[in-house]
């Protein structure tokens, strides 16, 4: 149909590009090249950048940033191996880890790199905090008290504080929201799926539905797209976990993890934390 339209794709696009880099039918004229969140990168964008660093007479260096804990891009193609084989892809390259965190304190620090290094194929990172504190900042809780959570917070708040809330999917939207933002006037209140929280952050974060089969999801079958692009990790829930990861770690202050029924596995394992505080 594509093709009979003079038309390609997007993954066509990059290919396409990839040979007339490859072949020298376009000259790269960079010397320097940059990607941000290399943690998303698919293979054939890979090949992309590869043919501009290494074109004959046309050498680039390549500068890259990302974090194999934020990895959660798997459906549109990212493979996480990319980045946790890095050295071994680049073995002229050069590491240099970034391991202090300006966001959330050190006891959040403690419970999201436990819960992520549980993965034992996830490169194992010593991050330090800039933050300390005493008190515990993570809470399991049942849903049911999410709004005395948020009227809690806003009775205290002295001036507007930010409060995400993340589901793994829209429809775990809760469906007094609307309301909460009207009756809630110190709090500037949001919802969003996990995946679209990446890069944002909060005062605090209340994940909401973490049930049984919600989160991390349920697989009912396998789409075509899914084993296309499925990576080598075969740790189960590995990039559902990431993605929990990332919710957790949008909070600047305190994190609550809420279930309705049944706490799904990833819940009973914070529940089993030293430094997760649980209500029941």
């Amino acid at each position: 149909m594509l093709k009979d339209n003079d038309q390609i794709d997007f993954t066509s696009m990059i290919t396409n590009a990839t040979k007339r880099v490859s072949s020298r039918k376009f000259s790269s004229p960079w010397k320097f090249i940059m990607v941000d969140e290399y943690q998303d990168i698919s293979p054939d964008r890979l090949a992309l950048v590869q043919s501009l660093c290494e074109q004959k007479g046309n050498t680039a260096s390549l500068f890259a940033v990302g974090d194999d804990w934020q990895s959660i891009y798997q459906f549109t193609g990212s493979d996480v191996d990319l980045t946790t084989e890095f050295g071994q892809r680049f073995p002229d390259s050069s590491i240099h880890l970034l391991d202090t965190t300006y966001r959330f304190s050190d006891k959040l620090l403690e419970v999201s790199s436990d819960f992520i290094q549980t993965n034992p194929t996830q490169l194992t990172k010593e991050i330090k905090s800039h933050k300390s504190v005493k008190q515990k900042v993570v809470v399991v809780e049942h849903g049911n008290r999410v709004e005395k959570i948020l009227d809690d917070l806003n009775s205290k708040a002295k001036v507007t504080k930010s409060v995400l809330l993340l589901g793994r999917n829209h429809y775990h939207k809760p469906e007094l929201f609307d309301d909460w933002r009207k009756r809630f006037s110190n709090l500037s209140l949001d919802y969003m799926t996990c995946h679209a929280s990446k890069g944002k952050e909060a005062d605090f974060v209340i994940i909401v539905n973490a049930d049984e089969g919600q989160f991390p999801a349920k697989r009912k079958f396998v789409h075509l797209n899914d084993a296309l692009t499925s990576g080598t990790d075969t740790y189960p829930h590995a990039e559902e976990r990431r993605l929990f990861y990332v919710a957790m770690t949008r909070a600047k202050v305190k994190v609550w993890v809420t279930y309705q029924s049944s706490p799904s596995p990833f819940v009973l394992e914070l529940m089993e934390h030293e430094q997760v505080i649980v209500k029941k």
